[in-house]
């Protein structure tokens, strides 16, 4: 018989060093003899999305960024008259500033239009620079909603309230924005949708300016008037010079270079130069080298037989390493360039140099160091950050990625790869990371691979017969990765080398509908009825996962569980917090995760499990580590219905334009991890699978208890939201196992303290002081803080 642990556990708030009476005191219970729920490992998961080149540039050890040509400098082809002034291309973060920064009060008044695309339009004002705004985004996340962002040093947030709205196509739109120290006004067709008083440290002046994210967008009638009914502004900004020159590369002499849509050798694009009198190049700036690392890699070239290309590192003017190929051909060929051992450096250029006479065609220069190549072409700081916090399963390739990601586009040959079909993220991705890569990072780290497929919708696909070839790309998929080596796909993967089926189990059927182009919920539910019939035929074994709802709201969660309950297994779910709700928007969740245990006790299949596939903080300071706490421990104390987990984003270049959310954080150099990562990491090394009944949780704590029974070992992670330090007893029974208890305590000096790359360890685990005597344990709580204890191991009673 199992001995039964009881803890008494006594609170009392410290104010100002006196301790106050305890006339009420919070007794908190556990009691191994209580019913013990099993904890799924998979809580502790991660969500692995192509984004700010968290693969390409990133995690995965190519070094050169748009090694093939195909991204082109993000700023938008904006054109301008007849009164009008657009941007037609589809890319993510575009914003035109214009007027006087030193504007304080005024109204902004302007037309807008959607042209085409995912989402609406963006309206900045009291924009300082690019880096320090704020915005309407009107139309916002798949054109389901409106709020207010704001952005200071590259740190984004949203906030106001979400307000429920779509930007149809095709009409021009009245829109006018009213600020006034620091209220904001927002108008759209003359209703008032926020009137918005921004406490926290207020943007006071800035200029104006228009934007869109994913979407083609007019504006006209662009009026800017001051308080005194002035006109300060009235026409059409200036637009920017439209620039065709691949992104990250700067040509010498532009007029010798030019970019070219027709013979690349794979994709769209390759450059070409035409030599004069003097050698002109291409460089790359801030090309990182580090430690006797040897870089090796390839280049493809063709052109006329008189010229000459060297690939460089250069430092300045100085050339510190050279590859020459002396002579090339009309057609596509492969040479290759070798790096030597050199001094650490992250300001080097990568530079292409042609010389001669004639002509000589670039495309696909790809380098790796040594030591990625020996970590089967993984960044070796970044895989070793991965691997230390453990993922269980991870999910991939997205997200927004997945929705129009083709899965044979990364798959043979990098050479033969082809890029992404749009710039999204700060990036085209070229799909150097594709399935086979995306296996072996998993097996690498023990983790379960998790794959989401294209349904179509985001493309448009609304009826059987458009879904019919997007459940078939979905099996051949599901063929390429699970078929024996003899079947069709499953050759494909052998002469990929590759012959031994991958046995991916989760499958994962789209992304976030709800805001696609077809985002309805019936009709989801009808394509989950057929992708999961012809996928589980294709292979009977694996584990079909539909997407469900955003935040609380449980309308779509509803409807697809009415209505194919019992064409699949888990259910998926997405949550984003404002960093100030790391403890209430968490406990929001709680009362979600209830409601979604009736629903599915009332469902055509009881058996359903929930997947919280996304989920943070919308920053990288200490309320993200709160937040990483609480809901983890809202997934444990929810163990029978929560099965699996996956925070975003996983990786995330520091350059990047939004999302400061990352637990990994990275340039070409090193990395630092944010808050959410130092406690998700710390919860998950003393992770133990059996929850223990707990009673008695005071108010402002998050807390948890846990039970290894192998090495009877228990845990409990508690989390303080108030801003006052408890005083904490846990009592224990007569007989409990006096053994030796640590104490780890996360912290930060305030809930906007951060890691940095300059101080990287500034929030980290410390030791903290937990006394044992006559069975009773004495700790304090410090306010805003985590806090785990774990007792060592001793024998499993019997």
């Amino acid at each position: 018989m199992k001995r039964g642990i009881l803890l008494a556990m006594v609170c009392s708030l410290v104010i100002g060093g006196c301790k106050q009476s305890q006339p009420n005191r919070t007794q908190l219970v556990i009691a191994t003899a209580a019913p013990v729920v099993a904890i799924s490992p998979l809580l502790y998961g991660h969500f692995y999305e192509h984004i700010y080149h968290s693969a390409n540039g990133g995690l995965w050890g190519d070094l050169v960024w748009n090694r093939s040509f195909e991204e082109f400098e993000s700023k938008p082809i904006w054109t301008a008259g007849n009164g009008v002034v657009s941007q037609s291309e589809k890319l993510s973060d575009v914003k035109l500033i214009f007027g006087d920064p030193a504007w304080t009060d005024y109204e902004f008044t302007l037309e807008a239009r959607k042209d085409s695309g995912y989402e609406g339009f963006l309206i900045l004002f009291r924009a300082v620079d690019d880096h320090n705004f704020y915005w309407m985004n009107l139309g916002g996340w798949g054109n389901t909603q409106h709020c207010i962002e704001k952005e200071v040093g590259n740190s984004r947030e949203v906030i106001t309230p979400f307000v429920k709205g779509r930007i149809p196509e095709k009409e021009w739109i009245l829109v006018k924005v009213a600020v006034s120290g620091n209220r904001i006004r927002v108008y759209l067709n003359n209703e008032l949708i926020f009137n918005y008083t921004d406490d926290k440290q207020p943007i006071l002046h800035g200029a104006v300016g228009i934007g869109s994210w994913s979407t083609a967008v007019s504006y006209r009638n662009l009026v800017v008037t001051g308080t005194n009914g002035n006109i300060l502004y009235k026409g059409l900004p200036e637009v920017p010079e439209n620039i065709a020159f691949p992104r990250h590369w700067k040509a010498s002499d532009p007029l010798a270079w030019k970019a070219e849509n027709k013979g690349a050798l794979n994709g769209s694009h390759c450059i070409t130069a035409i030599p004069n009198a003097q050698p002109v190049s291409v460089s790359q700036e801030n090309f990182a080298v580090k430690q006797g690392n040897i870089i090796t890699g390839s280049i493809w070239l063709k052109g006329t037989a008189g010229v000459h290309v060297s690939v460089q590192l250069k430092n300045g003017q100085t050339t510190v390493s050279e590859s020459v190929v002396e002579k090339i051909t009309g057609s596509w060929v492969e040479y290759p360039v070798v790096f030597s051992a050199q001094p650490a450096s992250g300001n080097l250029q990568l530079c292409v140099t042609v010389s001669g006479k004639g002509s000589a065609s670039i495309d696909q220069l790809s380098l790796m160091s040594d030591k990625s190549m020996k970590n089967d072409g993984f960044r070796p700081d970044l895989y070793e950050a991965v691997a230390a916090i453990k993922p269980t399963v991870i999910r991939w390739p997205g997200g927004c990625f997945a929705e129009l990601y083709r899965w044979k586009s990364g798959i043979g040959p990098q050479h033969k790869r082809l890029a992404f079909p749009e710039n999204i993220w700060d990036d085209k991705d070229v799909n150097s990371l594709g399935t086979d890569e995306f296996i072996t990072l998993s097996r690498k780290l023990n983790s379960e691979p998790l794959l989401v497929i294209n349904s179509g919708f985001h493309e448009g696909a609304g009826t059987p017969e458009a879904w019919a070839p997007w459940i078939q790309e979905a099996c051949e998929w599901i063929e390429y990765c699970n078929g024996a080596a003899t079947s069709t796909w499953g050759a494909v993967r052998a002469a990929n080398g590759h012959p031994e089926p991958y046995a991916v189990k989760y499958w994962e059927i789209d992304n976030e509908l709800w805001r696609s182009r077809v985002p309805d919920p019936h009709k989801y539910s009808q394509a989950v009825k057929l992708f999961a019939a012809a996928m589980r035929k294709t292979d009977p074994s694996i584990t079909i996962i539909a997407h469900g709802g955003n935040g609380t709201d449980m309308e779509w969660n509803q409807m697809v569980l009415n209505e194919c309950a019992a064409d699949f297994d888990i259910l998926s779910i997405h949550h984003y917090s404002d960093p100030d709700g790391y403890y209430s928007a968490a406990l929001e969740q709680g009362s979600l995760y209830q409601k979604l245990r009736t629903a599915v006790a009332a469902s055509a299949n009881p058996a359903i499990r929930i997947y919280v596939s996304e989920w943070n903080a919308q920053s990288t300071d200490w309320r993200t580590g709160l937040y990483a706490g609480n809901l983890l421990n809202i997934f444990e104390q929810n163990s029978d219905i929560i099965t699996m987990g996956g925070p975003a984003l996983f990786l995330r270049h520091t350059t990047a334009s939004a999302w400061d959310n990352a637990f990994i954080n990275f340039d070409q150099q090193g990395w630092f991890a944010a808050p959410n990562y130092v406690v998700m990491k710390l919860w998950r090394e003393h992770f133990a699978p059996q929850r223990l009944a707990m009673t008695g949780i005071p108010d402002s704590v998050s807390a948890v208890a846990s039970h290894d029974p192998a090495t009877n070992r228990l845990v409990i992670k508690m989390v303080n939201n108030s801003i006052n330090d408890k005083q904490i007893q846990i009592k224990l029974p007569e007989g409990y196992p006096g053994t030796q208890l640590k104490g780890y305590l996360v912290k930060g000096a305030s809930l906007h303290d951060r890691n940095t790359m300059e101080n990287p360890a500034q929030i980290a685990p410390v030791d903290h002081l937990v006394l044992l005597k006559r069975h009773q344990i004495t700790t304090t709580l410090p306010a805003l803080s985590c806090l785990l204890i774990t007792s060592q191991p001793t024998p499993a009673p019997r």
